[in-house]
């Protein structure tokens, strides 16, 4: 994984605007890209859903199927999706659809203060990689090339031509979905 997030970083340098490599080290660009990806990865396993700012929402689906004629036990699944952000959609006609998950849980934004003390980094060079990230997605989506966005600890977001697809982790999907679990409602 660390790899393909050195693969995206190089490719950031090569932006002749790029702050990565003069004011952002591409050591420190890694870290913030790995800290980025723990981050996600936390908070969806704490039940969270989670908002990367111009590149899509992860975040958890939950369906319930009552148990019998018992209208207070359900059976739960839950497993982990990525909603693509609908302006990055828009912008460069890539597929879109509403996926439906779990609004009753709190979603936080990314957060660059977070992943700046996690990685002992300053929140101006997170707010500058994390910008720059942006930066190359739309770029290469603008010259119609495909894009492959490791998110450490998550998985790969592929975008090819118009459709675009999360693979998460086998690991990843392990930890954070649900089978069978037994719910049951209490009663008020």
């Amino acid at each position: 994984m660390s790899e393909n997030v050195r693969s995206i970083i190089n490719g950031m340098e090569q932006n002749p605007k790029s702050f990565i490599g003069k004011h952002v080290s591409a050591d420190e660009a890694t870290k913030i890209l790995q800290a980025a990806g723990d981050f996600i990865r936390h908070h969806l396993l704490e039940r969270h859903n989670v908002w990367y700012p111009n590149i899509g929402t992860f975040a958890l689906f939950r369906y319930k199927l009552p148990v019998s004629h018992h209208p207070l036990k359900f059976i739960i699944s839950q497993k982990p999706v990525f909603q693509l952000s609908h302006s990055l959609a828009y912008r460069f006609q890539l597929r879109w659809a509403r996926i439906q998950y779990e609004v009753s849980l709190p979603e936080k934004e990314l957060n660059p203060s977070a992943i700046a003390v996690n990685t002992q980094i300053a929140r101006s060079k997170v707010v500058l990689t994390m910008n720059e990230l942006i930066t190359f997605i739309e770029r290469r989506l603008h010259a119609k090339e495909n894009v492959e966005l490791p998110i450490c600890g998550v998985g790969t977001l592929r975008i090819v031509g118009e459709e675009h697809r999360m693979e998460f982790n086998k690991q990843f999907l392990k930890e954070a979905t649900m089978d069978d679990a037994m719910h049951v409602l209490e009663d008020d």
